[in-house]
């Protein structure tokens, strides 16, 4: 084994960062006496745990046979508020004035159903146990090809990376089903990239609990393995339609309040004070171009400009596309992935910090790689492994939260634009 300096170093930048935030935020907190956004790298305190909640209870209404397209839960069913045992703790938005219906499509009911089996608590408790127990599964999963040097110093320094990285942190205070999707798409890298059988399953499970995941797609796209797809897209349209027809009442009802759902909650995102609220916390094209916009004093143009930058979002995805589809015969599968992970992160119009959680694979892979093929890690490797630790890396004490509050958007959205071209090209 052979760890080359510029790995040693990025490694240990970031977890300089990561101290250096920690102490930050104690600082803040501790000597200065302030509060929210000084005392925390993470979103409003108020709101930790606000995903869960909101799964647990269509969860608890699937369960107790309840449609979540169809029912109004506040008429029929008291949903559990005692989230970590506090009452204060559940958001009294979500208890006073819920959504009518849930905007998860309906395997993700079915699996939030599992989960409220058990006490909210417990259910919150086994969903962070599952996410960390997949990871270091997957870590273990890649570890085992390599030397027992190799496997030793890429645990050491790789397990640290993914536990203190500010999306899975991010992750696991929002109680987000991002987690699980994390997984997934990990173990669908690891064995696609081995040809093992069961890829395409894995697949077609994350699709039909966020439609992002389709992404992934790109990879048997690339290689052209249309048998692939075929089984995933076959395989996912079963799923999907056997989970809709689990929900209770006529199929035509649950399809129709499940477009209702979706849509509502693909509205409430494009609404011009959820735009202001999230924008520190996202990363996408829109929301580098939107932080420009806030940040010379025009908020009046979010609105406008959500349209304009989907279409140029669409041609940033098919130009990416079309290149990669050029070179695909001479780029390595860890930036084949940096594509497809690139255009499911950076051009959507909206998309949280917590979904960042997704590249961590990629810098596994690469570090992997890296290990074995020094010195002759490529540039493009190096460049790619730094610019993802940057984005991982917790930084707002670098940025501030007066003189550019959107700082954070724009130096992820400006890394992630980066990641997405060398991907293309590489």
């Amino acid at each position: 084994m052979k760890v080359g300096r510029w790995l040693f170093v990025s490694i240990m930048m970031f977890f300089v960062i990561c101290v250096s935030q920690g102490y930050y935020n104690i600082l803040r907190s501790t000597y200065y006496g302030q509060s929210y956004p000084h005392d925390t790298f993470l979103s409003d305190p108020t709101g930790r745990f606000d995903d869960f909640s909101e799964v647990y209870l269509w969860g608890s209404l699937t369960l107790h046979g309840g449609n979540p397209y169809t029912d109004r839960y506040l008429n029929n069913f008291h949903f559990p508020a005692r989230l970590a045992g506090l009452e204060e703790s559940y958001r009294p938005n979500l208890r006073q004035a819920p959504p009518s219906r849930s905007g998860y499509i309906p395997l993700a009911n079915l699996i939030a159903a599992g989960f409220a089996t058990w006490p909210a608590a417990t259910a919150l408790l086994l969903f962070m146990v599952i996410v960390c127990d997949g990871c270091l599964a997957a870590l273990m999963f890649q570890a085992q090809a390599m030397a027992w040097k190799d496997s030793l110093f890429f645990l050491a320094a790789v397990a640290p990376i993914v536990f203190l990285s500010y999306p899975f942190i991010f992750m696991l205070d929002r109680g987000n089903m991002e987690g699980l999707l994390l997984v997934a798409s990990w173990f669908f890298l690891l064995l696609y990239k081995e040809k093992k059988p069961l890829a395409w399953l894995i697949l077609a499970v994350a699709a039909n609990i966020k439609p992002q995941m389709a992404a992934l797609g790109i990879l048997p796209l690339l290689a052209q393995d249309y048998r692939f797809l075929a089984k995933t897209a076959g395989g996912g349209l079963l799923i999907f339609l056997g989970s809709l027809m689990i929900l209770p009442g006529p199929l035509q009802a649950s399809w129709l309040g499940m477009k209702a759902g979706v849509g509502w909650s693909l509205a409430h995102l494009a609404d011009r004070e959820t735009i202001e609220n999230e924008l520190r916390f996202t990363h996408t094209l829109f929301s580098l171009i939107a932080a420009g916009a806030c940040h010379i004093g025009h908020k009046e143009w979010l609105l406008p400009l959500v349209k304009p930058v989907k279409a140029l979002s669409l041609m940033a995805g098919l130009s990416a596309l079309g290149i990669s589809w050029r070179r695909r015969q001479d780029t390595p599968f860890e930036f084949q992935a940096l594509v497809a992970v690139g255009i499911m992160l950076f051009l959507p119009p909206f998309s949280a910090d917590y979904t960042l959680v997704h590249l961590l694979p990629i810098l596994c892979l690469l570090i992997g790689k890296a290990l074995t093929t020094e010195p002759e890690a490529t540039r493009r490797q190096k460049i790619a492994i730094c610019l993802i630790l940057l984005v991982l890396a917790p930084k707002q004490f670098f940025i501030g939260t007066t003189s550019f509050p959107y700082g954070l958007s724009f130096i992820n959205g400006l890394a992630l634009a980066g990641l997405l071209s060398l991907g293309a090209t590489s």
